[in-house]
């Protein structure tokens, strides 16, 4: 086993950690199941009448975290001694005077009063809208400490260009790990004609030695220890002992580099440790969640103005209030996680000068800005040898209204405008706009990757969330403002950098 940042690697055999890894998927599916059931029933949530099914057809993983999130909530909620106190309260006062109950009242705690239902609303109003579950990783934590599994693939031995311990499609060595190919350089004997040396690995298999000139083949062997080719005069090797010599026709240059290509003999008991192996391992991505807190402050004044004349339950838009801002807030810490990942290489530059690029027309030209895109994410597949499953762009607004110029840009319409919202796709990534809060500089757009696959961590950021807490009910200060304190417990961290790209459009302006 070992520790990586806050992954741990446990090493087993396929089947074992196959087995481990279904266990644990199965133990939790069996959790969601039970919270799901549960929510399906609760009041005042939106959750009934097929609404969890439609979440889950839509976005399974989504959907879990939030199940995750709303547990998790309601269960602190209901420790909470002063939330049961006020529940207490709240049904005294109801059976003393059920006429006069205002609607607010009636549907949850007085304004002075919160109950455990009020903060799993916060809760429900502030998770589910979110965008950062559409672009990165986010694990729904049935604990305050709590992991991801992922079975991963790595390289078990360290043989012929590969690296024990790498992950398969990840690193890339000489292309002969799975083989009992080797190759090794020989020394020039100083006139650039002879070169020679002893290879390691024996004994060497007849007919599989080849000589290489600046890693192109001149020769190879006979079967019966000669060296042929029509660039050698001569040439030998000991297929026992591993002895190489080979003179060319004509001098070398001083820069040439010759080497020598053989396979071994992989049955012999010496060369067992030389054959290449892939382990398969249990990753433990473990999460701690933390409190993010939030003060919430009113006047009396705007409480008894939305009671009395506009009808409107002064806590439940308070408690909307509160749910919009943590969505907020969540999202962008998110995305600047995602901004810093994406410092590992330099951004991909386009052009939006029409002219000087020789297009006809602005329209035209923006054609074009597919293929930058697609450059972007070719940094994460040049890195790591793979794409992500999808790839999503937030950006800011003028580089949106730039992209809409697209043929393949498809505009869509968002539940909220508020903070960063989604304004559609291009050839199926999905569009997001961000505030000049979050991306500060005109014509930026970041391409972060992630799988869609769960249980796959394949994104630059990822995400632990638990649920939310109250700190105290809403206290009353002499100048008639209340105040009270609310709070997310969440994990953000900086995951697999490499999927988190920049792309810059230089010379836009909002006549581009």
């Amino acid at each position: 086993m070992e520790n990586n940042g806050f992954r741990r690697v446990m090493r087993m055999s396929e089947s074992k950690a196959r087995e481990v890894y279904n266990e644990k998927m199965s133990e939790r599916e069996s959790k969601i199941m039970k919270m799901k059931e549960k929510f399906a029933k609760s009041k005042g949530l939106a959750l009934s009448e097929r609404k969890l099914d439609e979440m889950f057809d839509k976005d399974a993983k989504k959907a879990e975290a939030l199940l995750c999130m709303l547990e998790n909530t309601e269960r602190n909620a209901y420790n909470n001694p002063i939330l049961l106190q006020n529940a207490q309260q709240i049904a005294t006062m109801k059976t003393l005077n059920e006429s006069r109950m205002t609607e607010a009242m009636q549907t949850g705690g007085a304004m002075g009063l919160m109950l455990p239902t009020d903060i799993v609303k916060v809760v429900r109003i502030g998770y589910t809208n979110n965008i950062a579950q559409d672009v990165f990783d986010v694990w729904g934590m049935t604990s305050m400490k709590d992991s991801i599994y992922k079975l991963e693939t790595i390289i078990g031995s360290t043989e012929r260009g590969a690296t024990a311990g790498d992950v398969v499609y990840e690193k890339y060595g000489e292309g002969r790990y799975p083989s009992t190919f080797e190759r090794e350089a020989l020394t020039d004997g100083g006139s650039h004609t002879t070169y020679s040396a002893t290879l390691s690995n024996v004994p060497l298999l007849p007919f599989k030695v080849m000589v290489l000139v600046n890693g192109e083949q001149v020769g190879a062997d006979n079967g019966a220890g000669a060296l042929v080719g029509a660039t050698l005069s001569s040439g030998t090797i000991n297929y026992t002992s591993g002895a190489v010599s080979v003179t060319f026709s004509s001098a070398l240059s001083a820069t040439d580099v010759v080497e020598v290509e053989y396979a071994y003999d992989f049955e012999a008991t010496n060369l067992f440790n030389k054959t290449g192996s892939v382990l398969l391992s249990l990753v433990e991505y473990m999460f701690s969640a933390q409190l993010y807190p939030l003060a919430v402050e009113w006047t009396r004044f705007s409480e008894d103005l939305m009671n009395s004349k506009l009808g409107i339950g002064a806590k439940d838009m308070l408690i909307a209030g509160a749910g919009d801002e943590f969505r907020k807030a969540f999202d962008e810490t998110c995305i600047r996680k995602g901004i810093m990942a994406s410092s590992w290489t330099q951004a991909v530059t386009f052009d939006t000068d029409f002219a000087s690029a020789g297009s006809d027309s602005s329209y035209e030209h923006a054609q074009s800005v597919l293929n930058a895109i697609i450059s972007a994410e070719g940094k994460t597949y040049k890195a790591l040898g793979r794409y992500a499953d999808t790839s999503n762009i937030v950006c800011d607004f003028d580089t949106y209204s730039y992209l809409t110029k697209h043929r393949q840009f498809v505009a869509s319409t968002p539940s909220s405008k508020v903070g960063i919202f989604k304004v559609g796709e291009i050839a199926g990534r999905g569009v997001f706009v961000a505030p000049p809060n979050v991306i500060t500089n005109s014509g930026e757009a970041y391409i972060f990757g992630k799988a869609v696959q769960g249980q796959n961590v394949d994104a630059p950021v990822s995400v632990g969330s638990f649920g939310g807490a109250i700190s105290t009910n809403p206290i009353e200060l002499k100048n008639f403002n209340s105040q009270m304190g609310l709070g997310m417990y969440l994990d953000v961290k900086t995951n697999n950098k490499k999927f988190a790209t920049k792309l810059v459009l230089e010379n836009l302006s909002p006549n581009s």
